[in-house]
Formats: C-alpha cells, sequence, structure tokens
C-alpha cells in the first residue's frame, strides 16, 4: 500500500461513478494516475482493424469505419464491442 509497499504492482481500478467512491480509496498514495476510457471514435477505430487484422488494405479499413459508424449513430461503443 502507497510508499511502503515494496512489491511493484500495478492496479488497475475502473468504475462508471468516481463520485459514488470513498475519498480514503482515491486518495494520493493509493491512485497515482487517472486515466479516462472513453468511447471510440474514427481513428482508434481504424488504428484497432490495421493493428488487429495487419492488414494494410485502406479499402477494407475504411469499410470497417464505416460499418461501426453507422453503429455509433444510435449509440457510441468502446474499443471491447468494435472488435
Amino acid at each position: 500500500d502507497g510508499i511502503g509497499s515494496m512489491e511493484e504492482r500495478i492496479l488497475f481500478m475502473t468504475t462508471n461513478y468516481k463520485e459514488r467512491l470513498d475519498a480514503a480509496l482515491i486518495r494520493p498514495g493509493r491512485i497515482d494516475h487517472r486515466e479516462l476510457l472513453d468511447y471510440a471514435d474514427e481513428q482508434m477505430l481504424g488504428e484497432l482493424f490495421s493493428r488487429f487484422y495487419k492488414l494494410d488494405d485502406m479499402r477494407l479499413r475504411e469499410k470497417f469505419v464505416a460499418e461501426c459508424r453507422t453503429v455509433m449513430v444510435s449509440k457510441p461503443i468502446t474499443m471491447a464491442v468494435a472488435r
């Protein structure tokens, strides 16, 4: 726990409701870095396609992004859903 911890650990904590967490849980020394994991945008979707499929075919990449875009009109999507 905190500076007294001798183990080299990385702990990921996620929440949709940061305001509901007890202040002792998210105080400095417990939470050192905060990162927003937001919904996917078109650039992220294109990079996901290229990395997952290892293809340089821009036509297929754009088709994938376009299909995701049709879903994103009704609701935003996460990177986990995009695959």
